[in-house]
């Protein structure tokens, strides 16, 4: 296995026109285009049965929404927080809710978004992660929630899921 983050950094300084070569070195993986040459490190293990995730994935509620301004609106109020932030995602009527809240405070920014089906309670995720998905989807997107909020983005070929953390006040009366 390869690591998304050395995909991710390969990704980032390629053109969608490069063709590269790859082969195994050791504990390696090499890409080659003839001039420069990327290497990552191979993980050891076996790749997770994706297939029974998106098997089992049962949409319950669904937004439709301009990813980069969702993506903006994450960004914004994720501020607060460097280590590992949590948003909370609440949907009314015509928007959908980005909030989070710090020990240095909080922020809250909506969303216009057709709400096609809204659950009663906000759902929790970790900001850097939803990021992650968001910024390789553009344009409008289906975002579907499952019974429990697991999160799902479905465009053509591409499928992205997160699962929903703990909202912030129940991990603190756990503790």
């Amino acid at each position: 296995m390869i690591p998304a983050r050395s995909l991710s950094v390969l990704a980032s300084i390629s053109r969608d026109s490069d063709v590269y070569e790859m082969g195994l070195a050791g504990k390696t993986v090499v890409f080659w285009d003839g001039t420069p040459l990327f290497t990552a490190r191979l993980m050891e293990g076996s790749y997770p049965n994706t297939a029974r995730i998106t098997e089992q994935f049962k949409p319950r509620y669904a937004i439709r929404v301009l990813a980069e301004e969702l993506a903006a609106a994450v960004s914004s109020v994720s501020v607060l927080e460097d280590k590992s932030p949590k948003i909370s995602l609440s949907f009314g009527e015509h928007e959908i809710k980005v909030c989070m809240e710090s020990a240095y405070g909080s922020s809250a920014m909506p969303v216009k978004a057709l709400v096609l089906s809204a659950p009663g309670q906000p759902f929790c995720y970790n900001a850097k992660a939803l990021l992650n998905g968001l910024r390789t989807h553009d344009g409008t997107i289906t975002v579907e929630f499952d019974a429990a909020g697991l999160l799902a983005i479905r465009t053509g070929k591409t499928q992205y899921y997160q699962s929903p953390m703990r909202p912030a006040q129940q991990a603190r009366q756990a503790a």
